[in-house]
Parts: structure tokens; C-alpha cells; sequence
């Protein structure tokens, strides 16, 4: 199931630090794709695709396994 999630608005005072929590979003889930974009558009596709993450975590119930991911 995709999510999109804004880490670090427009017009952020740079240098910064973010973090941000991702949980499962199915049971028995065994990875968590992160997929990161850069533009100005609250829509995912108007935006760059720079590239993605993806990491592996236990299959257990939704929302049992999570990643943080920081933007510095």
C-alpha cells in the first residue's frame, strides 16, 4: 500500500535534522520502501524520483516493525 510523506517542507532554514517513524502498513510485511523525491509539489509524481531505500524488517503484524528515517 504506497504512503507518501512530506519529511522537510519548503523554505526549511538549512542545515536541519529530521526524523521521521515508518511503520508496517500490512500484516506480515517484510520490507519498508522508501522512495525519495525532491520538488515543490505536494503530489508525488510532479517531483523528482532521486532514488529509493528499501529495508528489510520481520514479517509481523501491522504496524509491530518500524525504521526511522533522518534527514540531515
Amino acid at each position: 500500500m504506497p504512503f507518501c510523506q512530506r519529511l522537510l517542507r519548503s523554505n526549511t532554514v538549512i542545515p536541519v535534522s529530521r526524523t521521521q517513524t515508518l511503520y508496517t502498513a500490512s500484516d506480515y510485511q517484510n520490507k519498508i520502501q522508501v522512495k525519495v523525491l525532491q520538488g515543490e509539489s505536494r503530489h508525488a509524481r510532479n517531483n523528482i524520483y532521486l532514488g529509493e531505500v528499501v529495508v528489510p524488517v520481520p514479517p509481523k503484524k501491522e504496524g509491530e516493525e518500524s525504521v526511522d528515517v533522518t534527514r540531515p
